[in-house]
């Protein structure tokens, strides 16, 4: 009996560590994003020949209205984070110096302060100075949602039992889709605009042993299992950090900025007109089918 539970034991950690290995490689794949895979970050983005960008943040909301899977009740938990504008905000802060973000979102609490100050220092000193400075306009206005997030795209799994020791993986991948644009506050137009999703990979492995013991009368059975699901927030920061990555290259090749020390273009010379009256002579004697002959 010993004997027969050790081995049973052994074969559960061999099973395992297998499966564990499995899954480690498919958990950490690189993120799929549309339409095209961006290779910079955030924090390597080439910095910007001029002063920051004064940007402010409207809303960043979650438009999807997806709720969290249950088998045995209903959910009323949303899916996705409800925190977007703050991780938003984090982004333009971390893009290399790239942005000045100013205050949107509570900018009504920043005026009854500003307004408190200004009575306070009324009352109580004869300086008709406030000591207040003027609030800074944004140039741009970023705008933007999660827009998708649809769950069990792909799902599957492998299993496999001999003599009553057996192992499975199961796995799930869905995606998570942000997208962003640039307004500008002068004109209201639509500068820029971007959409990008992210992967979400989701993965368990378990294993169980069942045996008779004790002259075949007593029934054993053993199961473990884990399971590693990446994080929604996470994922949805990441599909925001390239679209903010996407806007500055889309707005670098339409000239609406530049990046700093990159290096210039040389233009090729043009050829002489007598070189092209040359080549295109050669040219037409080649294709003639007397030359051909005569060759």
């Amino acid at each position: 009996m010993n004997k027969l539970l050790l081995n049973s034991l052994l074969g559960v950690t061999f099973l395992l560590s297998g499966c564990a290995s499995f899954q480690e490689t498919g958990a950490n794949k690189p993120p799929i994003v549309a339409p095209t895979p961006l290779i910079n970050k955030l924090n390597k983005l080439p910095e910007l020949d001029g002063e920051p960008i004064y940007i402010g943040v409207n809303s960043f909301k979650d438009l999807t209205g997806a709720r969290k899977q249950s088998d045995n009740y209903a959910s009323f938990s949303a899916a996705v984070t409800q925190g977007g504008e703050a991780w938003l905000i984090e982004s333009l802060l971390d893009s290399n110096g790239w942005f000045k973000v100013l205050e949107r979102g509570q900018l009504d609490t920043v005026m009854r302060e500003r307004a408190l100050v200004q009575q306070t220092r009324e009352d109580f000193t004869d300086d008709d100075d406030t000591g207040l400075k003027p609030l800074l306009f944004a140039g741009l206005l970023i705008h933007g949602g999660i827009i998708g997030y649809d769950t069990n795209q792909v799902s599957g799994g492998i299993g496999a039992s001999y003599l009553g020791i057996g192992a499975h993986e199961q796995h799930r991948k869905d995606v998570v889709t942000v997208s962003l644009r640039f307004v500008s506050t002068l004109t209201s137009e639509i500068l820029l605009s971007s959409t990008v999703s992210k992967t979400i990979y989701s993965t368990a492995v378990g294993s169980d042993v069942f045996k008779f013991v004790n002259d075949a009368l007593d029934p054993l059975e053993i199961e473990i299992g884990f399971a590693k699901n990446e994080l929604v927030s996470v994922a949805t920061r990441a599909a925001i950090d390239l679209a903010i990555v996407d806007l500055i290259e889309k707005g670098e090749k339409k000239e609406m900025w530049k990046f700093k020390n990159q290096p210039i273009k040389e233009v090729p010379e043009p050829k002489t007109q007598q070189k092209k009256e040359k080549t295109t002579a050669n040219v037409r004697r080649d294709k003639s089918p007397l030359s051909r002959i005569k060759r």
